[in-house]
């Protein structure tokens, strides 16, 4: 999925469950869903899969009907500016060398299912 307009930008999307596929490109007006705000979401007691399953139902309960033919955006809209850049560069021998190290290697951390929250810790958030 993605905007097209006024600059291209790649879109995360899911559909519905058990939703049918469409027969060529679709478009929509984007209305966001005010479920939670980028501060809300880094604090912990946000991040409760339970909590944020009761504000989405309660979402839907409000929009019943008014949601059709619509992309509902679960966080802010960003600003976009033009790109001013070509979409690929030519890298030096100093910035080839940079990028062709692998990795510091890390051990999985220990998951207990279901997972019910995520760590505080930025780091081991993006390790999960």
């Amino acid at each position: 999925m993605s905007l097209r307009e006024p600059a291209y930008a790649s879109l995360s999307g899911v559909p519905l469950a058990w939703s049918s596929g469409t027969k060529g490109m679709v478009s929509g007006d984007a209305v966001f869903a005010p479920l939670f705000t980028a501060q809300e979401l880094e604090r912990s007691e946000n991040r409760d899969p339970a909590k944020l399953a009761a504000r989405i139902q309660k979402y839907i309960a409000e929009n019943k009907g008014k949601l059709k033919g619509k992309f509902v955006l679960l966080t802010e809209a960003r600003e976009m500016a033009l790109p001013t850049d070509a979409p690929s560069k030519r890298l030096d021998d100093k910035e080839l060398a940079g990028i062709q190290e692998a990795p510091v290697p890390f051990a999985a951390p220990r998951l207990e299912w279901p997972i019910v929250s995520l760590p505080d810790d930025p780091k081991k958030r993006q390790q999960i």
